[in-house]
């Protein structure tokens, strides 16, 4: 029995060192290949996001340098000149879909900037003050005879927008800034022609347009 039980036993611890020296590489390549994919998922995760956060930071960084210099770019410039003639004081318009029961009176002032003006020159004459005043800027008079097309252009764009967007403080913007566009491209820029033989010829655009009087009834 006891040579039996010995067999046994040796047998069985034979078996368990065959084993271990047969899977035993095995096991251990795999361990080895775990940590090796392990690693480089880590890595690549990490350089990832700290990618990710450098690429998201660029347009940000990107975005205040544009707005800094837009900011710095709108402040440079001369103050404007306000030219309001009689034809612009009191304006008055029908909103679009009220039937003629609704009525707009409008004042509009337009700030104008030349563009051939040097350094200084528009503080110096008085550039910044509101128009309508005793005596008229002299460098307007090539305005004067369309005075009246611009009056039908301003109350055109008003009767296009209902009494609601009149109402709105950010709708009057966008229609302030229509005008401005529209009497840019119909009006200043074919009476104020560029002349190379004239130095000092007064190049002028809208650069704003205020409505001074504005109400709805």
């Amino acid at each position: 029995m006891s040579e039996e039980a010995e067999k046994h036993s040796g047998g069985g611890s034979g078996d368990g060192g065959s084993v271990l020296k047969k899977w035993g590489p095995l096991a251990a390549i795999v361990l080895v290949a775990q940590g090796i994919v392990a690693w480089v998922v880590i890595t690549t995760v990490f350089k990832d996001n700290v990618g990710g956060e450098e690429r998201a930071a660029e347009p940000i960084l990107h975005e205040t340098q544009v707005q800094e210099g837009g900011a710095k770019a709108e402040h440079a410039g001369p103050l404007p000149k306000y030219y309001s003639p009689a034809a612009l004081k009191k304006l008055i318009a029908n909103p679009a879909g009220t039937d003629a029961s609704r009525v707009v009176m409008v004042a509009v002032e337009l700030g104008m900037i030349n563009l051939n003006a040097k350094h200084g020159e528009e503080e110096e004459s008085g550039g910044g003050g509101h128009g309508g005043g005793d005596k008229p800027d002299p460098a307007f008079d090539p305005l004067t005879p369309f005075a009246g097309k611009m009056k039908s252009i301003i109350l055109e764009l008003i009767s296009a927008r209902g009494v609601d967007e009149l109402l709105d403080p950010e709708t009057r913007k966008e229609l302030q800034e229509e005008i401005r566009k529209k009497l840019n491209s119909q009006v200043l820029t074919k009476v104020f022609v560029p002349d190379p033989e004239k130095e000092d010829q007064s190049i002028f655009i809208i650069s704003e347009v205020i409505f001074s009087d504005f109400v709805i009834q």
